[in-house]
């Protein structure tokens, strides 16, 4: 299942950064295999990505 940007902005907030981290999780994990393998880079671009998801949700709430 797919949602577009019309169907993912209709959510309410929770649920779209619930869908997002969901996704950077299943991206890294697709690439990169299991997490217990991942090297510290690895780590360091994962936690950035899930920073960036926090980060656009707080500055749209501003």
């Amino acid at each position: 299942m797919t949602l577009d940007s019309l169907h993912l902005a209709a959510l309410p907030v929770a649920d779209r950064i619930q869908l997002e981290l969901a996704d950077v999780d299943e991206r890294f994990h697709r690439v990169h295999g299991p997490d217990d393998s991942w090297l510290a880079g690895t780590w360091d671009a994962y936690d950035a990505a899930i920073n960036d998801v926090w980060t656009h949700y707080h500055q749209e709430a501003a």
